[in-house]
């Protein structure tokens, strides 16, 4: 018995007193199984789109044409799926015709691998037509079906395979793994943002490293993105998409920029682009050195960052973290915000115009290396000698 949500069984038997079959459908049924609360779920029913949105008061027709329809019970969107078999994948990812259908097992012979291919229904149990139970049970990841045909269908599912190896730490079953990787040229046809998705979520895995067979083959050659070893340390990080996409490339040995080309965020590129610098930068060795890297940097990055050492370069994170802490604790000032005089202060000694910047860089400067001095009158005494060397 699987304890499905009062939404999901609603819709069920809304469906089913309407004279149609409905069943909880795909990673939410995989989840159950395994024991993990789903993020999200699925119906599939052989009711068709029109008939769905017609029995449901709040609905959004999200892929009509495709026999989707997003029924929304008391704030929980589900997306309600028609039975279908499609055709022709022209695009490498869409099919370009589909077909409804009438039996949910022809529903799931469409669908990627068998764990991800098991219907649920309250009273009548399990539909599993294609060994997905024993599959989960064994750990093993399976084609349903013609495994070359399915994964050359949908190229993204070459890479799917191993974000479910990586997240669920699965094993690839033989056949599926070599169709995976010998159609895996064809992800190049896949949007950069499809791509960029299924990535963060494998390179975020706690078995991230699965992903190594796809990096040794030049799965994503394509990105300027490959490696001929293992990537254990990977794992060895906080599950922080951030560094864990910063830590990727580092042992790929690929550009950061690379992140641009898969059009993720402004944050994230930010992110790494700084942590780069810090990377190629002077070592960080004293106090001083840590107030400038929080000045430069920010305490996120700077934080990450010793974790980042220590699992590649063995250096114990531990001092410089109690360190850092030493320092915003007792509040020595690193940034510009922090000194005890501004701009304003500097105009009543004669300092203005770019001089003003200039002053409280130098100003900052001096408290960065003795933090007792950040008072006004001992600041204003410094800005009166940075004045008259001007």
């Amino acid at each position: 018995m699987m304890d499905l949500p009062p939404e999901i069984i609603e819709i069920i038997a809304c469906l089913n007193d309407s004279g149609y079959k409905a069943y909880a459908v795909g990673g939410c049924v995989r989840d159950h199984l395994r024991g993990v609360l789903p993020h999200d779920y699925d119906v599939t029913t052989d009711a068709l789109p029109e008939t769905v949105a017609r029995l449901f008061p709040h609905t959004v027709p999200t892929g009509i044409a495709h026999g989707t329809v997003t029924v929304v019970d008391d704030g929980m969107p589900v997306e309600v799926t028609t039975f279908r078999q499609e055709f022709g994948y022209s695009d490498r990812r869409r099919p370009d015709r589909v077909a409804f259908v009438a039996d949910v097992k022809e529903d799931l012979a469409r669908r990627d691998f068998t764990v991800n291919a098991m219907a649920y229904h309250p009273t009548e149990g399990l539909v599993d037509p294609f060994g997905g139970q024993k599959d989960l049970e064994n750990g093993v990841l399976r084609a349903v079906g013609d495994s070359s045909l399915r994964f050359r269908e949908d190229a993204l599912r070459s890479l799917r395979l191993f974000r479910f190896a990586a997240t669920l730490g699965f094993q690839p079953e033989e056949k599926t793994c070599a169709a995976a990787l010998q159609s895996a040229p064809l992800l190049e046809n896949i949007s950069k943002e499809r791509i960029a998705a299924e990535l963060q979520k494998t390179v975020c895995g706690a078995f991230a490293d699965a992903v190594t067979p796809l990096l040794q083959t030049g799965g994503l050659a394509f990105l300027g993105i490959s490696s001929s070893a293992p990537l254990t340390r990977l794992t060895q990080l906080p599950p922080k998409k951030e560094l864990r996409l910063f830590a990727f490339l580092y042992c790929c040995q690929s550009s950061v920029s690379v992140l641009k080309t898969l059009r993720y965020s402004n944050a994230i590129v930010d992110y790494a682009g700084k942590f780069d610098r810090l990377l190629k930068g002077e070592k960080i060795k004293s106090r001083t050195d840590i107030k400038r890297a929080l000045r430069n940097f920010g305490q996120e990055i700077l934080t990450d960052f010793f974790g980042f050492r220590e699992v590649f370069f063995g250096e114990s994170a531990q001092p410089l973290l109690r360190e850092t802490e030493d320092i915003l604790y007792k509040e020595e000032p690193y940034r510009l915000s922090q000194l005890a005089v501004n701009g304003k202060n500097l105009k009543s000694v004669g300092i203005r115009g770019e001089a003003v910047g200039q002053a409280l860089d130098f100003l900052l400067e001096a408290v960065l290396e003795e933090p007792q001095k950040n008072t006004a009158p001992q600041l204003l005494a410094l800005a009166e000698q940075f004045k008259r060397n001007q």
